[in-house]
């Protein structure tokens, strides 16, 4: 009976050990990328050396720093010999260690959302590496003009594909980026030609204009998809936008004119 016991113990030992290394194949958990406000890596899943690694994220970010209210693509890419399966998740956090702008997907096969929606992780077809290395891109909007130096870090998991959690490498990775202070002051100036409120909303949002001219508004979710399209037409100071069809979550708004492009996020509760 106690043999019985025992080994009914060690099998769902196993059980769980092999369901947790099967459902981190797919995705990260969330906030394991490593960051200061996250603070946990890989290996609060897995057991293995951390690493550091440099140069793993680029981005065409320009050498000035980036544009409030700007999408610029992220790209990590990991190399490890031998390595059987790549996993990752990262984020981007500001000097205070908040989550700073937003992710959209731009390749669904091999990457999504995580940790509500502030961080980028794997797929279970985004693993496979080519050559002992993987890449993954994603695009991320800037945020508002003042927020100052963003840090984006990563967490990264070289699996040796033994299906368990054990005799992994982990590698941490962070660059950080500046704002571009020269060209924010006008990116604020045009941010604040329109507010919308409530936010968050649950039916109707109103859309404060103080540009009177004519716009097409966009509303994309966070994967970059567009969602709904209207035009708003010139001498409208409050246009009310019915977001009652919107699932729960967190949304971009656009809008566009001849001359210039607006960003603001929004919530539907």
């Amino acid at each position: 009976m106690k043999r019985k016991f025992l080994l009914s113990i060690t099998a769902f030992s196993l059980a769980i050990i092999l369901m947790s290394a099967l459902s981190n194949s797919s995705h990260s958990p969330g906030a394991k990328t490593g960051s200061p406000a996250d603070g946990a890596n890989c290996t609060a899943c897995h057991t293995g050396t951390t690493q550091t690694a440099t140069s793993w994220i680029s981005t065409n970010i320009p050498d000035e720093g980036y544009v409030a209210g700007t999408t610029y693509t992220i790209t990590l890419t990991a190399t490890h010999s031998g390595v059987a399966k790549f996993g990752f998740e990262i984020t981007a956090e500001g000097d205070a260690n908040a989550k700073m702008g937003v992710f959209t997907i731009t390749n669904t096969a091999e990457t999504e959302l995580t940790n509500m929606q502030h961080a980028v992780t794997h797929t279970s077809s985004g693993t496979t590496p080519s050559n002992d290395s993987k890449s993954w891109s994603f695009d991320w909007i800037a945020p508002v003009s003042g927020s100052g130096s963003i840090t984006f870090y990563a967490a990264l998991n070289a699996a040796n594909g033994n299906s368990a959690t054990s005799g992994d490498v982990i590698y941490n990775t962070n660059y950080t980026y500046v704002e571009d202070l020269s060209t924010g002051i006008n990116i604020e100036s045009q941010n604040s030609s329109f507010s919308i409120f409530p936010n968050p909303s649950t039916d109707v949002l109103n859309i404060q204009l103080r540009n009177t001219g004519a716009f097409e508004m966009t509303v994309l979710d966070l994967t970059g998809k567009q969602l709904m399209t209207e035009n708003i037409p010139s001498q409208i100071e409050i246009y009310k936008l019915d977001i009652s069809i919107l699932p729960k979550g967190m949304y971009v708004i656009q809008l566009k004119s001849e001359n210039e492009l607006l960003t603001k996020q929004f919530v539907k509760q």
